[in-house]
């Protein structure tokens, strides 16, 4: 029962922090700028899906990082199926760490194993998935090897961006559960 105190407490913040946001408005500006960074549909999936989503998911997680980037998706005209599988596309690789590094926290405490080498096999069995996945995403926006051709290096960028500072958190005596909240804004700014 203890467990579950930490996730419950994660869902609860998450929906009142999500509900402030709301009713305050900042989830219509936080639209408005994520339709601002690019008009290429490629790019627009990139930084929603993989980039926010990727932030959504180690701050909130249990679903947010693909609802929230899919609307903001539907918003800027993508359907909503498709919106809806790109997210859970982007949503494969920042899962393994979870919001605030709860997976990788609880293996280690149910193994007895210390954190740090845990979260370093996670990275390293991740990172070929980290670089991957953006470039399914934007294959999955044009349908088409030659879609990749104008996007090619700012898809490579969003995944390095995503995979060193995962590898350089996870290697040194950063605690895991801020890592995917430390390299998405890394990312979302360079891959911009």
């Amino acid at each position: 029962m203890l467990a579950l105190v930490p996730i419950l407490w994660v869902i609860f913040a998450a929906f009142f922090t999500y509900n402030i946001t709301l009713s305050t408005g900042a989830m219509s500006r936080i639209k408005s700028m994520m339709s601002t960074l690019s008009g290429d549909r490629r790019i627009q999936a990139l930084a929603i899906a993989w980039g926010f989503g990727g932030f959504l998911e180690s701050a909130a997680g249990f679903g947010t990082a693909v609802i929230i980037p899919a609307t903001i998706l539907i918003a800027l005209g993508f359907e909503p199926f498709f919106a809806a599988v790109i997210c859970l596309l982007a949503n494969t690789v920042p899962v393994a760490f979870g919001v605030i590094g709860i997976p990788i926290t609880t293996l280690a405490k149910i193994t007895e194993l210390p954190v740090m080498p845990l979260s370093l096999n996670v990275v390293l069995q991740l990172t070929p998935f980290v670089l991957l996945v953006p470039f399914l995403i934007v294959l999955s926006v044009t349908k088409s090897l030659t879609g990749l051709k104008d996007v090619w290096l700012p898809t490579l960028v969003t995944g390095l961006c995503f995979a060193i500072p995962q590898f350089i958190i996870a290697t040194k005596s950063v605690q895991t559960r801020y890592g995917l909240q430390l390299q998405t804004p890394v990312e979302l700014v360079l891959a911009s």
